[in-house]
């Protein structure tokens, strides 16, 4: 998805071994964060057995962007096609 790479790492060649190493553990149901386990889940989404895009699920408070305002319980989902 190349579009992607205009607004989210874009100065990332990626390749197989670099993404298991960022997403492998995301499938699991975890990431690390600053050392500790967060829970997040991970899927691929596909059309006729086709990937077309990928979503996660994760509380937005377990990472590190600034919330303010906001409830202290908040859900976060990111996708895209």
């Amino acid at each position: 998805m190349p579009h992607i790479k205009l607004w989210w790492n874009k100065d990332i060649e990626w390749s197989l071994e670099l993404i298991e190493q960022k997403y492998s553990s995301y499938v699991r149901g975890y990431k690390l964060e600053n050392n500790e386990p967060k829970n997040i889940h991970a899927y691929i989404i596909e059309a006729d057995r086709t990937p077309i895009g990928y979503i996660q699920i994760y509380n937005a408070y377990d990472f590190e962007d600034p919330l303010i305002n906001l409830p202290s319980k908040l859900a976060a989902l990111d996708y895209f096609f």
